[in-house]
C-alpha cells in the first residue's frame, strides 16, 4: 500500500469503547429530553398530568389544586400571620381614615368570588376560584377616593432573590376592578397558609410573583 492509499488519522475506525461511551451520551440526551418535554406537557394540560414529573409544575400536587412557589416555613412568616393580634393595614397619603383589619373583619365584609388563574414566570397557569374582599370595598371603607396607586406588601421579608417580590403595585384602574381581591379562600376552602393565609392578592391579569402572599399593609398613595 503506497503512502497515498494508508487511512489518514482521523478516517480510522473508531474504538469499541468509543462507540460505546458516546451512545450512552447521545441515549442520556434523548432520555433526559423526552422527560423535559413530558413533564412540561404534563404541567399544563390536564388530562396528561400524570406525565409530570417536576412537581412546582404540576396543578395537583400542591395543597388546594395550585401549585406554590414559595412556603410559608421558608419564607418566615408563620410567626407573624397565625398571630391573634395579626392585621392588615391602610393607610397612605389618600387615605383619611386609616384602618387594621383582623381576620374576622375581612370575613365580615361582602365577599365576591372571582374565575382567575395564576400564571408563573415557570412556565405554568392554573385557573381557580378565589374568594374575598375586593379591594375597592377596603378603599371605600378607609376614605380612599383620590389616589393614583396602591403598594400592597407582604409579611414575608425572608429569602432572596424571592423578597424582591414580597410586594406588588396597583393603579388605579386596576385596585378599583371588582375581581381585584383581599382573597381569603381558595376553591370554596380557606386560603391555606402555604398559598397566602390570612390573605392574599388575587387581580386580574397579574403575573403569579405580583398575586402577593400574607398581605399586612396597603398603602394608598
Amino acid at each position: 500500500m503506497s503512502r497515498f492509499d494508508r487511512p489518514a488519522e482521523d478516517d480510522a475506525p473508531e474504538q469499541p469503547q468509543v462507540l460505546t461511551d458516546r451512545r450512552w451520551f447521545l441515549g442520556s440526551v434523548f432520555a433526559s429530553s423526552g422527560i423535559v418535554a413530558a413533564s412540561f406537557t404534563g404541567a399544563n394540560v390536564d388530562a396528561l398530568s400524570k406525565l409530570a414529573v417536576l412537581p412546582s409544575r404540576r396543578a395537583d400536587v400542591s395543597s388546594q389544586g395550585l401549585p406554590i412557589q414559595t412556603r410559608a416555613s421558608k419564607a418566615g412568616v408563620e410567626d407573624t400571620v397565625l398571630r391573634a393580634n395579626y392585621r392588615v393595614r391602610v393607610t397612605g397619603s389618600a387615605v383619611t381614615s386609616p384602618l387594621e383589619l383582623s381576620v374576622d373583619d375581612l370575613r365580615a365584609m361582602p365577599q365576591h368570588t372571582a374565575e382567575l388563574p395564576i400564571s408563573c414566570v415557570q412556565g405554568w397557569s392554573v385557573g381557580a376560584r378565589w374568594t374575598g374582599v375586593p379591594v375597592r370595598d377596603v378603599l371605600a371603607a378607609a376614605g380612599a377616593v383620590d389616589f393614583e396607586e396602591i403598594v400592597v406588601t407582604s409579611a414575608q421579608k425572608r429569602l432572596k432573590p424571592e423578597a424582591m417580590f414580597t410586594s406588588a403595585r396597583l393603579n388605579r384602574g386596576h385596585a378599583l376592578h371588582p375581581d381585584t381581591l383581599l382573597a381569603l379562600q381558595l376553591n370554596g376552602k380557606t386560603l391555606h397558609i402555604n398559598h397566602g393565609f390570612p390573605t392574599r392578592l388575587i387581580a386580574p391579569s397579574n403575573p403569579g410573583i405580583m398575586q402577593t402572599k400574607w398581605i399586612e399593609h396597603l398603602e394608598v398613595r
